[in-house]
């Protein structure tokens, strides 16, 4: 049986998994040719010449050549990874590449940082939340987190009054059930918070 052979179901399972984006390929280094390829979108087939040249020979300890970008066929974007497969014996028999298209992931990045991309400083003053008060306690205690770069479990009694005194100084607390809302931000009771309220800021 030849020494690639066991190779095959490995590539079928990534070709599976990440179908029909990626091509999974094994090149056999003795002869030069692909030994198997795997949902192939760049044409070649099994047989075809590898056309690798002797670079997989100077590859690291751990036997992989770390992800890195190419262009294909069509001008489309491609992340590929190889991994050599050595022998029992030391020697360098097979190299399984990874070809995965990811234009389609390029357009929906472009898209996504389009949509978001008036996103990353909300003005609380903002006329469009002007009237929502709820809205207000919650973009301030999302700058409130990030001021003091804790997660809201991370907060300590101290900083939960903190947070309180600064609704009432924008006058937050003035609506009906705000005390019960910020409550729940704060994962507290309304008693809590009225003491809060009670002791200086």
């Amino acid at each position: 049986m030849n020494f690639l052979e066991p190779f095959i179901p490995v590539v079928n399972a990534i070709s599976a998994l990440l179908h029909p984006h990626a091509e999974v390929v094994i090149h056999d280094l003795e002869n030069g040719k692909i030994f198997f390829i795997s949902n192939s979108f760049s044409r070649r087939k099994s047989g075809d010449p590898s056309m690798l040249g002797n670079h997989y020979s100077s590859v690291g300890e751990d036997l992989v050549y770390h992800p890195f970008s190419k262009t294909g066929n069509k001008g489309e974007t491609i992340r590929s990874v190889s991994a050599v497969l050595k022998t029992p014996e030391g020697l360098h028999r097979g190299l399984l590449c990874i070809n995965m298209d990811v234009s389609k992931f390029e357009k929906a990045r472009e898209l996504i940082g389009t949509i978001l991309g008036g996103m990353d400083s909300p003005k609380i003053e903002s006329e469009l939340f002007d009237y929502d008060w709820q809205e207000q306690m919650n973009l301030l205690f999302k700058e409130f987190l990030v001021e003091k770069n804790i997660g809201p479990e991370a907060m300590n009694r101290n900083d939960r009054k903190d947070f309180v005194h600064r609704m009432k100084e924008k006058g937050l607390l003035q609506a009906r059930k705000s005390i019960s809302f910020l409550a729940d931000i704060l994962n507290v009771t309304k008693a809590t918070v009225y003491n809060y309220l009670n002791e200086e800021g």
